[in-house]
């Protein structure tokens, strides 16, 4: 039987953000700014893969994204 993978609420998947990709509303991120978003996916996946809560963790993803998004 394979195994399913499920993602945490909120991740739609953990394909790490590339570089110079536009946003949806409109900004690019810096270099490093992706280099950080991808870092904390990345200990997300990690995290959840070893069956820990991450929720907490999403919800920082998320509050990353929305300040990068305005600076």
């Amino acid at each position: 039987m394979a195994q399913t993978t499920t993602l945490p609420a909120g991740i739609t998947g953990f394909e790490p953000v590339p570089f110079g990709e536009r946003r949806w509303n409109g900004t690019i991120w810096a270099d490093e700014q992706v280099d950080t978003y991808n870092r904390e996916l990345k200990r997300i996946q990690q995290r959840h893969e070893a069956g820990l809560g991450v929720q907490n963790l999403v919800n920082g993803l998320y509050n990353l994204a929305y300040g990068f998004d305005h600076c």
